[in-house]
């Protein structure tokens, strides 16, 4: 039995649509419980008591969704309160961004099984700090990044859903964490402290006072944060507290590193165009492909299990690349 039937006195009443007095009953009890509406905290307060509004003592928003509660069109778990989107396409996963997301991290896996090739030495030294392999990392991140900002805004633009992103950013936050701690350990000299995890929890929590902003603003400040990182950079900002900025001229080393400056930006970009795609429409386009052929499902579960692959392909490929080398004598 749910709180409301167990506590407000006319609930029986109600059900039966009888008593007169049932819908300010459940009004009164929407006002005086942790279901209280903007208009009862913050706006009646100041209303009672003002040129048109004496003896004002009912919020008509609280008296509405009474009225609709009496005469059981919903119920408190399908009220607009708990409800969070209407829209079905941002209630479902698009399999266009599972397979965009997919493709992302097969690149990523190509990149660093470059990477870990020069760490074993099977290529020259420095082949990674060519301008191309550079390129390639900043593209693959940020290509990540702007589906986060994508993402972010399908499941949140409507209504921020606090629980379910909570719990998420718990998950990134912790897996960032168990990175930081691990390369501590491994490779002392080049850390990760704030890598893509890292940023990509930041910029969740930065890009929620965007939800709301017209998708041109948002965008303005993305390409703002994309391009004007040089002209912002100081000398101030050195030390190492503020290398998460990415605004010091000090460039640390590290073996992840993805600032706030400039890839917050790409989470930007990415809401304003999701939040334009739903404005014209185009979400419901994005939604129609469900892409059911083999290398579309494998990219699309790989999508949907993004964090877990992350967290688990590099660790794979070292191995394997070990025991390989190891069998064949290339390490004693």
């Amino acid at each position: 039995m749910s709180a409301l039937s167990r506590e407000w006195p006319g609930n029986q009443e109600t059900r039966s649509l009888a008593g007169c007095d049932s819908t300010s009953s459940l009004s009164n009890f929407l006002k005086h419980h942790s279901m209280k509406c903007f208009y009862c905290a913050v706006v009646m307060p100041f209303s009672v008591g003002r040129e048109g509004n004496d003896g004002m003592d009912s919020c008509p928003f609280c008296d509405r969704l009474a009225d609709v509660i009496a005469m059981g069109h919903i119920t408190q778990r399908d009220s607009p309160m708990a409800t969070p989107l209407s829209d079905p396409v941002a209630t479902q996963r698009l399999a266009l961004i599972d397979l965009a997301r997919g493709i992302a991290l097969i690149a990523m896996t190509v990149f660093h099984f470059c990477w870990d090739l020069e760490m074993f030495g099977l290529v020259r030294p420095g082949f990674m700090a060519q301008p191309e392999a550079i390129w390639s990392a900043r593209i693959i991140a940020g290509s990540f990044l702007f589906l986060v900002g994508f993402s972010l805004y399908l499941a949140h633009g409507k209504q921020l859903r606090m629980r379910p992103f909570l719990k998420r950013l718990a998950m990134v936050g912790g897996a960032a964490a168990i990175i930081s701690i691990a390369t501590w350990f491994f490779t002392p000299d080049a850390f990760i402290f704030f890598g893509i995890l890292h940023c990509i929890a930041v910029s969740s929590v930065i890009a929620l006072a965007f939800l709301r902003a017209p998708w041109w603003l948002t965008g303005l400040a993305g390409l703002f944060i994309v391009t004007m990182r040089s002209s912002l950079q100081t000398p101030a900002l050195d030390a190492a507290w503020w290398w998460w900025s990415g605004l010091s001229q000090v460039i640390p080393r590290s073996n992840d590193y993805v600032p706030l400056f400039p890839f917050l930006g790409m989470v930007l970009i990415g809401v304003a165009a999701a939040k334009l795609a739903q404005s014209s429409g185009f979400t419901a386009t994005l939604a129609k492909p469900q892409l059911q052929i083999a290398p579309a499902r494998l990219l699309r579960f790989l999508g949907r299990n993004s964090l877990v692959y992350y967290l688990l392909h590099q660790p794979v490929m070292i191995a394997l690349l070990y025991a390989v080398l190891k069998i064949s004598g290339r390490i004693l």
